[in-house]
């Protein structure tokens, strides 16, 4: 019985272990690394499925593909990046979440600030506040409580849209 609940214990312990490290790097990244061009070739590569190095040099606007070259390198390096031999392309291998990543979302190839999705989830508390409002009339309306529940998902959305926009305009 003791060895059956040490597994089960060893069991769940391995699967949050994994869980906890899907898409992330099990590779240290040195603050160093991901900054200035380089991260703006790892950004490149996270909005696209995978990308040749004069794709990237091209859309980047650097002048020569040995940049570009160079920023690859290291982040193969770090074990980020790898490159497809068959057709010279390189691809994420795995993500990062550090510095302003952190504040991204990946959804397919786009990436979204991690507060447009609480400023979603405010935006639905409102939709649903104004459907019981209308539903419950004017004694719902009268209520202190209710307006005090208004001020905070107004308060949370109109927060949620200037971190937003705020993070949006760091991106690299």
């Amino acid at each position: 019985m003791t060895e059956r609940k040490s597994l089960v214990s060893r069991f769940f312990s391995t699967l949050r272990l994994r869980i906890k490290s899907i898409g992330i790097s099990q590779t240290p990244i040195d603050k160093e690394i991901l900054q200035g061009k380089t991260i703006q070739v790892y950004w490149f590569l996270l909005t696209h499925e995978d990308a040749s190095i004069r794709e990237i040099q091209r859309a980047l606007h650097y002048a020569s593909p040995g940049t570009v070259t160079y920023q690859l390198s290291k982040l193969e390096t770090a074990g980020v990046v790898t490159k497809d031999l068959e057709n010279d392309k390189y691809r994420i291998k795995s993500e990062i979440k550090s510095g302003i990543l952190g504040f991204y979302v990946r959804i397919g190839y786009r990436m979204i600030p991690r507060f447009s999705l609480y400023l979603i989830l405010f935006l639905f508390g409102i939709i649903c506040f104004a459907f019981v409002a209308i539903d419950r009339g004017d004694t719902f309306i009268s209520d202190p409580f209710n307006w005090i529940i208004l001020f905070i998902l107004i308060s949370g959305i109109f927060a949620f849209i200037f971190e937003s926009i705020r993070i949006w305009r760091m991106r690299p």
